[in-house]
Formats: structure tokens, sequence, C-alpha cells
């Protein structure tokens, strides 16, 4: 058993829909649920998360001064470290509450996890890179050097890195920090959160994240803190129903500028038994740089 972290503030009709993708997927009841709720929470997030069935825990905002999501990830985050001392487990999932996941996500997970034990796992399109590898299949994965809080599970002792950074000196001036602590980073300045934040530890320690050729859920939301798309209009059942029924196009329609909603494949898929894995480099070059790292030394994926 493990924990998946599940962050939510303003948005019960995207944890409503969320949630419900989380109930179909396989082994879904083999984990406990850690609903971090953010300060300034919609109250019907709350009614939302206590309405789900499986095992869980419903953290409360705690009152701070910091600006921005960072606090509440990093400290649930923290949290659940501590409830893998109980359940046990090697990794933390993070879901989002705006993040779809297919049927075969935590299966997805758990044979990367089992098979390569890397830093991190996302099951999410790499929003970090328009580069492809050559590979196929639903064990097909590939490494490269970014790291996304989008469908992703992280190694626990990845997440005590993590924690570790975590400071009232991190929360009150994010760029300030990231500046002080990592001065020569190639992570761009500006981007500070935590997802920024972690890439910069991905960075210090060489650190790579397992991506799926195929995605197993997408990111789907429109709107929120960073978002200003269009909102929903209507009861919460109502807005459910229309997000159910919304295809990838009408999501980028309402967000405003940013299209980077891609809606996977949500039918399972079957496994051979063996994840198949490359290497995205950093450099652009070409796709001569994909290596199947279980062929012979010799054989390159073309």
């Amino acid at each position: 058993m493990s924990v998946v972290l599940v962050p939510a503030h303003t948005r019960p009709e995207f944890l409503g829909v969320t949630l419900e993708h989380l109930m179909k997927a396989k082994r879904a009841e083999q984990y406990v649920y850690m609903f971090a709720l953010d300060r300034g929470y919609d109250p019907q997030v709350l009614t939302t998360a206590k309405a789900f069935p499986l095992k869980k825990i419903i953290l409360r905002p705690k009152d701070h001064p910091f600006a921005g999501g960072s606090y509440n990830i990093l400290r649930g985050f923290a949290e659940a470290l501590r409830v893998l001392e109980t359940v046990g487990g090697e990794y933390i999932n993070l879901v989002e509450d705006d993040v779809f996941v297919a049927p075969d996500y935590f299966t997805f997970h758990e044979h990367v996890q089992t098979d390569l034990r890397p830093p991190a796992v996302s099951a999410c399109r790499n929003q970090n890179t328009s580069r492809r590898p050559d590979l196929s299949g639903p064990e097909a994965v590939y490494y490269h050097s970014s790291y996304q809080s989008l469908g992703v599970s992280v190694r626990r002792d990845v997440v005590e890195l993590l924690v570790e950074e975590a400071s009232d000196r991190y929360f009150a001036n994010p760029i300030g920090y990231c500046e002080d602590h990592y001065p020569f980073s190639s992570i761009p300045i500006g981007y500070a959160e935590q997802a920024g934040l972690a890439r910069r530890v991905f960075e210090r320690y060489n650190f790579q994240t397992c991506y799926a050729v195929e995605p197993r859920a997408y990111h789907a939301g429109f709107y929120g803190r960073n978002r200003p798309g269009e909102l929903l209009r209507g009861s919460l059942s109502e807005r459910m129903r229309e997000l159910r029924q919304m295809s990838g196009a009408e999501m980028r329609s309402r967000a405003e500028g940013y299209h980077d909603i891609t809606p996977c494949d949500m039918e399972p898929r079957v496994f051979s038994g063996l994840i198949r894995s490359g290497f995205l480099p950093r450099a652009l070059g070409p796709s001569s740089g994909f290596v199947n790292i279980h062929a012979p030394k010799q054989e390159k994926v073309a």
C-alpha cells in the first residue's frame, strides 16, 4: 500500500471527475488517498473528498502567510512521508485535482517502479519538450532530465530531499531562495514554485523522470489558480456532467491561451511484462539519441 496525494482548492467539479477516474483505475483500492486542502478551499471540495469511498486522510489547511500552492503540495509530501512509515511503499503519487487518469494508471506506475526504480515516473505527456522518442507500445518509457507534477510518482528518498527544501525561507520568497541556493541552475529563475524547486533538486542530483510514451493520464484543467480560463456554470453535478463530455479541443478553447491540454487514450493497455526504456537527451539532436537500454549494447532504437 502507498499514498496518493491529491491537492485541492476551489474546483470541486474537476476534483469530482478526477476521483471518478481514480476509482475506475485498477488497484485503486491498494492506496491511501491524502486530500490536501489549500487555504480558502471551496466547501464543496471538502464534501467531495469526504464522499470518496476508499481509504482517505483529509488535511485541513494550516494558517500561514505564504502565497501560492507550493506550501500545500510540499506540506502534503511531508505528511505523506509520515503515512508511509505506517503503510509502507517506496513511492508517493501526486495526482492534482485536474488530472484525469486511465484505468491502467496505477499498474503502469507499479510496473515502471518495479522494473526500473527511477527517481520519478510521470504518466502524463512530457510538457517540458516537444520531442518524443522513437519507441512505441504500452511498455515503452523514456528518461528525461525534467520533472513535472502531473500524474507523477516520486521515490521516497527523492521526496525527502524535496521536503528538506520546504522551509519558511523558501515559501516566503521562492525566487530569492532559488537564486541563493541554486545560483548556477539552468532552470529559468521565474520558475520557482514547487515544480521548479523540484526541477532544481533533480538537476543538482542528476535525477531523471521516466515518462510514458503512451500517456496514462492528462492535465485537463483549463481554469484555476494560474489559469484564467472560462469557468463552467451551473450546479456541481451539471458542471461535472459537462466536464465528462468535453473534448480536448473544447477544453483548449476555454483555456484562453493555454494549449497543453491533450487527452490521452483512456482505454486500458495490456503489458507484455517488460518495461522498455530509452533516453531523451536534454540537448536537441537526432533521433539516434534514443537508446533501448534493455537491448544489446550495439543496438540502437532508430
